[in-house]
């Protein structure tokens, strides 16, 4: 008997939290409003809000503008100590190439041609170098394959390295995999004390960009990367010993050849940038006794928050490319204005309660059964806040956690609203993070969806895993139960045609509701009570069981891995865990190891992955580039099917 009682026991609790749910006094969201605020900042006027940019400054301006008319409290403090809506922060922007980059011959009796543009690779420093140059064929030593036979350090100290890309039997060969990418090969000569190195390229290859490489890696020696033709039109041996080492796979007596003395420069600037990410409390937090610790996180405090900048132009991560303004009416103007709105509404709602004596005109008439927001005044807040710097790698949320505004064991539970606004029955809403807290979790998301007007033909799906590509990674991450609610890709993601015009505002208002259900529900558990258990308690975080964890993209393959976005990894995407039964796993990828490229695109965050998986398939082998203490891996690998 007693089993039985225990087990019933969740069942009990799950029922009264359906019975609450369907009364509570949710504000009463406004389409009308979501529309105005999805449509101002998508709007071409704000050019993309790339992160960074005055654009993306002007989205946090227009968030903070409206939070400061409806009299909400500041999160932050600036530089003087004043309260304010805005956390500024650094973050690494990338490699921005500068006018002056060159590659010529020394001096007039060198043999070395007019070679045209050269791209500064940011392997090296940017700075100038000059030699002779020598052709070192692939630049590989490698087992089975070395290009510095019979050379010595003192015959390649000084000179400027001539490279051809790839390596015997071109790209496809696993032997060489590891060996061929630029950074491998200027590893290998940097070590030899060579004064720069010149990078050819090959037809049918594109030209590298500075940004693709990331950040620099050493201080010793410039690196270029030029087209071969003018090479190959002064030294006619030159394309004929390319062919015999990459089609053949024979060396070539060649190598070690001068080809002239050179002079070259690279001009680059490695960027930091600043974000804003804007915060807002619903009413004044409380006061933090110094002398009691427990007081200092007494008032448990809800975040709901999304990430308010896009891609611009699409200078990183588009999908067709850069050029066009890429709005992002979902990605996440969506998502911005509906916490916007359900801030407008719950202070609405909450000046309502104050006027009222402590009961809110919102509330229904069987008021012993309704969650009354008065019932959050002393013990629970809510923090409506907007992440910038997200699609470069989630650095505004990882920075809010780290910086230590909010201690994490205050922080109840987070509701991350990330590409809400284009739900459709064929995709329904997925929410990831049901495995994040303890059994009522899932139970207390189910009840919010039953009570928020979503239509008979949208299904919610539960999607297991607690960290995703997205910002409550970082909350998840610090052991805080999430919510993460997403309607689903699209072909518009992160092209010029995510606009306005296609959002549905009328799934944009049932997932705000939702979002402001799943709040109020958290708010209204009651706090650790060890005089009566039955409380139940707040919310406790459970970490997802690891197998089950990936991403609620919905794409039609997976990689197989878990990311690791708590520790944004130097040139690529960290891997926390792999799939045993993946693909991939035969490669050797293994937990702590660096994702640098698959399928030929630069992979630097988890957005970058999943831009690739958004083209790919299962039937398709992919070539794979990871990195462990610094020694780089090239396979092969195939992806799973969802």
């Amino acid at each position: 008997m007693q089993k039985t009682a225990t087990a019933l026991f969740p069942l009990i609790v799950t029922a009264a939290l359906f019975a609450t749910a369907c009364h509570s006094p949710v504000p009463a969201i406004a389409e009308a409003d979501l529309k105005r605020h999805v449509e101002t900042l998508s709007a071409d006027g704000f050019h993309g809000r790339e992160s960074g940019t005055v654009f993306a400054r002007a989205t946090a301006a227009y968030i903070a503008r409206e939070y400061q008319r409806l009299g909400l409290t500041p999160a932050f403090r600036d530089s003087a100590g004043r309260p304010s809506f805005f956390q500024r922060f650094e973050f690494a922007g990338g490699v921005r190439e500068e006018p002056g980059s060159l590659l010529q011959a020394a001096n007039s009796e060198s043999t070395f041609p007019e070679t045209g543009k050269a791209v500064p690779l940011p392997l090296g420093y940017a700075g100038e170098a000059q030699g002779e140059a020598i052709f070192l064929g692939f630049c590989i030593d490698a087992p089975g394959w070395n290009d510095f036979a019979g050379l010595t350090t003192a015959d390649l100290e000084g000179r400027i390295a001539v490279c051809l890309r790839h390596g015997p039997g071109g790209d496809q060969n696993p032997k060489y995999r590891r060996s061929i990418s630029f950074r491998a090969k200027y590893e290998t000569l940097v070590k030899r004390k060579l004064a720069g190195v010149i990078y050819l390229g090959r037809e049918g290859y594109p030209a590298p960009r500075p940004s693709d490489l990331g950040g620099v890696s050493s201080r010793s020696a410039p690196a270029v990367f030029i087209e071969p033709q003018p090479l190959f039109a002064a030294f006619d041996w030159l394309a004929s010993s390319e062919a015999q080492m990459r089609d053949q796979q024979r060396t070539s007596n060649r190598v070690g050849q001068s080809l002239g003395a050179v002079a070259m420069a690279t001009r680059f600037k490695e960027v930091t940038l600043y974000g804003y990410n804007v915060g807002a409390f619903l009413r004044r937090p409380a006061a933090k006794a110094k002398s009691d610790v427990k007081e200092r996180v007494r008032e448990r405090v809800i975040v709901v928050g999304a990430h308010l900048d896009h891609i611009g132009r699409g200078n990183f991560a588009s999908i067709r490319g850069r050029g066009q303004i890429h709005n992002g009416a979902d990605d996440n103007a969506s998502g911005t204005s509906a916490v916007m709105e359900l801030a407008g509404e719950f202070r609405a709602l909450d000046l309502q309660t104050e006027k009222s004596g402590g009961h809110s005109e919102h509330a229904a008439s069987d008021s012993a059964a309704s969650l009354r927001l008065e019932a959050m005044r002393d013990s629970v807040n809510v923090l409506f806040l907007h992440f910038d710097a997200q699609e470069r790698g989630l650095f505004g949320a990882r920075h809010f956690m780290e910086a230590g505004t909010l201690p994490a064991k205050q922080i109840a539970m987070m509701v991350n609203l990330d590409m809400v606004g284009r739900l459709r029955p064929d995709k329904g809403l997925s929410v990831q993070g049901h495995q994040s807290g303890d059994r009522r979790w899932a139970n207390i998301i189910r009840a919010a969806y039953a009570d928020s007007g979503f239509g008979t033909d949208i299904a919610l799906r539960l999607v297991p895993g607690g960290g995703g590509p997205s910002d409550h990674t970082a909350f998840y991450t610090k052991k805080i139960p999430v919510a993460f609610l997403f309607s689903g890709g699209h072909g518009e993601y992160h092209t010029a045609d995510d606009d306005a015009h296609l959002i549905n505002y009328a799934g944009l208002r049932s997932i705000t509701e939702m979002s402001g259900r799943l709040a109020l529900m958290v708010a209204a558990l009651e706090p650790e009570d060890e005089n009566n258990p039955a409380a139940g308690g707040a919310l406790a975080y459970r970490r997802a069981p690891a197998g089950a964890a990936r991403s609620p993209i919905e794409v039609s393959v997976q990689l197989g891995i878990v990311a690791d976005d708590s520790s944004r990894a130097a040139g690529g995407l960290k891997v926390a865990e792999v799939r045993g039964d993946a693909p991939v796993a035969k490669t050797g990828l293994r937990p702590g190891d660096v994702i640098t490229s698959i399928g030929g695109k630069r992979i630097g965050d988890i957005k970058d992955l999943m831009d690739f998986l958004n083209n790919a398939t299962s039937r398709k082998d992919y070539a794979i580039e990871f990195q462990r203490d610094g020694q780089v891996f090239q396979r092969k690998t195939r992806l799973m099917s969802r």
